[in-house]
């Protein structure tokens, strides 16, 4: 869709056109998807409800270089700022910057455009982007994003910005070598909205009002980066939610619930059907199947749920004990044999393979795992398996990530057997894609500069890499427990003990099944 018939379609968006601090928040993947990212709409909207600022939004389908409300060069607003979710986006930010003839090092730029970063991906480990941004956000942009607006209004032009702006909590300035950055949340949901702004018919949820209800997760999974990037968790009153929905001035068919444990809400039942005097359709991201009970399901069909989201992460109930993600087979069968009540049409599973202590039986059973449910389940199943890829700040980011041999046979071997099942369609990534991923989640300052090189000369990672002397197994391999990472000069906010302790944890019962 082109650039006017996506503003004219859209609902709810901002049309300023003059301010005194102009940003571009670039989201680097296309609209659809960029605008189905609550986090990015919250930030959006408040930008925007900053008196003096205005906020204009670019996308890679939409001339990254200009924005897409009045297609204003990146280059001529005061500050441009990403927001990166997933990785491997990052790609998209180096050749934004080339492509808006942005030089892409910090140390190579004066004046405007400020630089500025934030998003999960980023400050979990913001080492490989810090040569390239002037601030980079750790944790919960509102909590101080008002300040950050406030000190560039007032000194901007001063030589001393960037070391006052560091003295911000949750802004790391990665100039600055000495600083201790603190990862900052807000404390409390019920303090700030947390609603899309804007609708639009070209995005992922289509014409869908995102509302988070929770932050978060309380299941600690081993291989989770949600539960430690948002810890503690956080819900928002169900009253409060009631009331942001009401007043808004976006009178939607369709709610969408975010959050990563959505079955923990209290009273989530209610809170669906009082919803659903404002929409004919509820949504929910994803469910946690040994929190799931009948009447929530009934609920949620009844306001219109077509896809039920599970995500068993593990064939095996031996390997979800390792990785705490403790959900039994029956779990999954007791939700088919619900689904087929409720006729529910499709039901969609994610797994994971390449998971620590994972052994060739854990994988065989995934496909076992769908065909036992295939036999109980009457509708379409949709199953996505993919690379584990450890994460920093998790236990598990000790452990060492399969090679691209390993995953691929991994996977073909669980597509092979999926496809002999009639009604069951596969979804797959890519195991190179996968490294790379990995390499990003876990690298430094010269993975980030290899990226550039990989960017620039339009080459394929492993011969950027190569050509950086970068050793992929330095990164990818298994570490010391207990060792010190180089992310983590971040306080995050999470007891140094609790990492070893668990992931030791989970080798003990490795050895114990």
């Amino acid at each position: 869709m082109k650039r006017e018939k996506l503003l004219a379609a859209e609902i709810g968006a901002f049309r300023k056109r003059r301010a005194e601090v102009s940003v571009c928040l670039v989201y680097p993947n296309v609209y659809e998807v960029g605008m189905a990212n609550l986090g990015f709409q919250l930030i959006y909207k408040m930008l925007n409800e900053i008196e003096g600022v205005v906020c204009e939004r670019a996308f890679m389908d939409t001339n990254p270089t200009k924005s897409i409300e009045t297609e204003r060069k990146l280059s001529q607003f005061h500050i441009v700022a990403f927001s990166l979710s997933y990785e491997l986006d990052f790609l998209n930010v180096l050749r934004t910057l080339r492509a808006a003839h942005i030089p892409p090092y910090s140390k190579q730029r004066t004046g405007s455009p400020l630089l500025v970063l934030g998003g999960v991906a980023a400050f979990a480990n913001p080492l490989p982007y810090s040569p390239f941004f002037d601030i980079i956000y750790i944790g919960e942009a509102e909590k101080t994003l008002h300040e950050l607006i406030y000190l560039f209004k007032k000194s901007r032009q001063d030589q001393l910005f960037l070391a006052d702006a560091s003295e911000i909590a949750g802004l790391w300035v990665p100039c600055l070598q000495e600083q201790r950055p603190i990862r900052v949340l807000v404390e409390d949901l019920n303090e700030i909205e947390t609603s899309s702004v804007c609708l639009s018919p070209a995005a992922h949820f289509k014409n869908m009002l995102l509302v988070e209800v929770e932050r978060g997760c309380p299941f600690r999974c081993r291989f989770c980066l949600a539960s430690q990037a948002y810890s503690p968790y956080r819900v928002k009153s169900s009253g409060v939610i009631i009331e942001e929905v009401a007043r808004a001035l976006i009178k939607p068919k369709r709610i969408g619930l975010i959050g990563a444990a959505i079955s923990e809400v209290p009273d989530l039942p209610l809170l669906v059907q009082r919803l659903s005097a404002f929409a004919k359709e509820i949504g929910i991201s994803s469910l946690r199947l040994d929190r799931v009970d009948t009447e929530l399901l009934k609920t949620l069909v009844g306001s219109g749920l077509k896809t039920m989201t599970i995500a068993p992460e593990a064939g095996s109930e031996r390997l979800r004990d390792i990785v705490n993600k403790r959900i039994a087979d029956d779990d999954v069968f007791e939700l088919g044999d619900a689904a087929n009540t409720l006729s529910v049409k499709r039901i969609k599973l994610y797994f994971m393979v390449g998971l620590p202590f994972e052994r060739d039986e854990d994988v065989a059973a995934i496909p076992d795992l769908v065909r036992k449910l295939r036999k109980i389940y009457r509708g379409e199943l949709v199953v996505s398996v993919n690379p584990f890829i450890p994460k920093a700040h998790t236990p598990f980011q000790y452990h060492g990530m399969d090679g691209k041999v390993t995953l691929s046979r991994k996977i073909s071997f669980v597509s092979r057997q999926l496809r002999k099942m009639k009604r069951v369609k596969t979804i797959t990534k890519s195991p190179r894609e996968a490294l790379l991923q990995g390499m990003l989640s876990l690298g430094d300052a010269a993975v980030g500069e290899a990226i550039l090189g990989m960017v620039d000369g339009n080459l394929v990672w492993e011969t950027a890499f190569r050509s950086a002397q970068i050793d992929v197994e330095r990164y990818l391999g298994e570490k010391p427990v207990g060792s010190i990472l180089p992310w983590e000069f971040i306080d995050f906010g999470v007891d140094s003990s609790s990492l070893p302790k668990s992931y030791s944890e989970a080798k003990r019962s490795a050895q114990r099944g």
